[in-house]
């Protein structure tokens, strides 16, 4: 029976995770670029100015001076504007506050992550590789006969679920068992053929035979057998 992938189940939630993840900080660095920094900026901006204006006024009447009916509406819109805050002192945003959201989120992530991400699932979700019952393999470099393939390198395999099979003119294409649901078995199929004493069809590590329990237990020194002339 053919052997099929399709892309992993962990393979695709994660992409969609990251892509979701990617556009959402991209998003909420746009706003904060975009709105809510220069609101606090234009906050900071008219506190200062407010508190600024209200010490000058003060400093005129402490003087001894009369304030005018003018400066007498603008004390009152001052203290107007200071009360509107709450009792709560809007701090200027830090000179990098924007850069970080601009860079960061809005490219970093908005602009670049999210696409990469899709172009990331689209991209392993349309690659197929196919093992054909007569051994030919189908795969995004072509399709392979089987006389045409001449091994497999399973040297990561272990430590990565990776192998690379090989052309008999020495192309090498990746088969990635952490990307594609299935992949082990076309792997396992192609490793026990080339190295039946080495790998299973389902890409394991062939148990070597061990001795037994009574095999080894037996001390080949003690185990002479008895003549005459040992008596």
């Amino acid at each position: 029976m053919a052997i099929e992938t399709n892309i992993a189940p962990r393979q695709k939630w994660w992409n969609l995770l990251y892509l979701v993840l990617c556009l959402a900080l991209g998003l909420w660095g746009l706003y904060d670029y975009a709105i809510t920094i220069p609101r606090r900026t234009a906050d900071a901006e008219r506190y200062q100015a407010a508190e600024t204006r209200l010490k000058e006024l003060e400093a005129l009447a402490a003087d001894g001076g009369s304030l005018t009916e003018a400066e007498r509406g603008e004390l009152a819109e001052v203290n107007s504007t200071l009360a509107s805050f709450g009792g709560d002192v809007p701090k200027m945003p830090r000179t990098w506050d924007r850069p970080v959201q601009l860079w960061l989120y809005v490219i970093g992530c908005g602009v670049l992550g999210t696409p990469y991400f899709v172009w990331s699932l689209w991209s392993i979700s349309r690659k197929k590789f196919r093992l054909e019952d007569d051994g030919t393999l189908v795969s995004p470099a072509g399709t392979w006969p089987a006389d045409q393939i001449a091994d497999i390198d399973m040297s990561r395999w272990m430590d990565k679920s990776m192998a690379w099979v090989v052309h008999r003119d020495g192309t090498r294409v990746l088969l990635d068992d952490y990307k594609y649901k299935d992949m082990h078995l076309i792997v396992g199929s192609l490793a026990h053929r080339f190295h039946p004493d080495d790998w299973t069809t389902e890409a394991k590590l062939v148990k070597k035979d061990e001795p037994s329990d009574e095999e080894a237990a037996v001390d080949p020194i003690s185990e002479r057998i008895t003549t005459p002339d040992d008596l």
